[in-house]
């Protein structure tokens, strides 16, 4: 079984479909707010005759996308707490108005500093991009 996100962009709209991943994350550039979207589809591969249905999302000048994996949001610190989904969405809230590069900065530095040394049992993936003029 294999999880996936897949985004696929139409001028001002993007198309989003997944298998088993964590919600992606929104920031509208007009209402300065984080939209969390989750695409609730069981794992490719999983049952044969699944349907993976999309939602599709207005993209405009300045919107941010953050897709992720769940090694970020499950994150365990030194008291094996987890770093959680509301943790992440903060900090793109925080940080949406800087470039992609300075978010996805940002988002590994939250996990560093959350960790504090611990090994992550899991891979982490941060794919963010901020649509430009």
């Amino acid at each position: 079984r294999m999880s996936l996100s897949v985004a696929k962009f139409n001028n001002s709209v993007v198309e989003l479909s997944s298998a088993a991943m964590p919600p992606t994350y929104f920031f509208s550039s007009q209402s300065k707010k984080v939209e969390e979207v989750l695409v609730p589809n069981l794992p490719l591969g999983g049952i044969e005759t699944e349907k993976y249905n999309g939602v599709k999302k207005e993209f405009k000048n300045g919107d941010v996308m953050v897709m992720i994996s769940d090694g970020l949001p499950e994150l365990p610190n030194p008291t094996n707490d987890l770093l959680d989904y509301e943790k992440v969405q903060e900090c793109i809230k925080k940080n949406a108005e800087k470039s992609a590069d300075e978010i996805k900065d940002a988002l590994v530095y939250l996990s560093d500093e959350w960790a504090n040394g611990v090994m992550n049992p899991d891979d982490i993936t941060i794919v963010v991009i901020k649509k430009a003029a």
